[in-house]
């Protein structure tokens, strides 16, 4: 059951289970340990549809796109590490997403992708539908 609460003269949060509301306040650490979504936005042009996903941090390198029964995936995988041999501390951290779009209405042969400034830019050509074929019939 999904309620809105409020506790304290705090702002309202929402309680996940209203009749036991300990297990809101016992899950809402791993709840704040999931990564961000992956932020995307697309616009249409006349010939094609820009999907642009923010990707700050991450390297060319780091990202992969890929078509597969009509969908496209982006992925994104950033590792990084400090610290060496002879260094008491050692830190490692690492960033993830994946995403899936539907590929309707796309020529997927065309597709072609940029990444710029932390933003990755897929153009994604849209099929034009061929013009009818007009043929002529003998009338015997």
């Amino acid at each position: 059951m999904l309620t809105i609460t409020t506790r304290n003269n705090t702002p309202a949060r929402r309680a996940y289970n209203a009749g036991f509301p300990f297990m809101d306040d016992f899950f809402r650490p791993f709840a704040e340990m999931a990564a961000p979504a992956l932020r995307t936005g697309v616009r249409e042009t006349e010939n094609a549809y820009i999907l642009d996903a923010e990707l700050p941090g991450f390297e060319q390198k780091d990202i992969e796109l890929n078509v597969k029964g009509g969908m496209l995936t982006v992925d994104a995988e950033h590792k990084t590490e400090e610290g060496g041999e002879n260094e008491a501390r050692y830190a490692f951290s690492e960033r993830s997403f994946h995403r899936s779009f539907s590929l309707e209405g796309v020529e997927e042969k065309g597709i072609t992708a940029e990444y710029k400034n932390g933003v990755l830019s897929v153009t994604l050509p849209k099929v034009h539908p061929a013009e009818p074929e007009t043929r002529k019939i003998e009338i015997q």
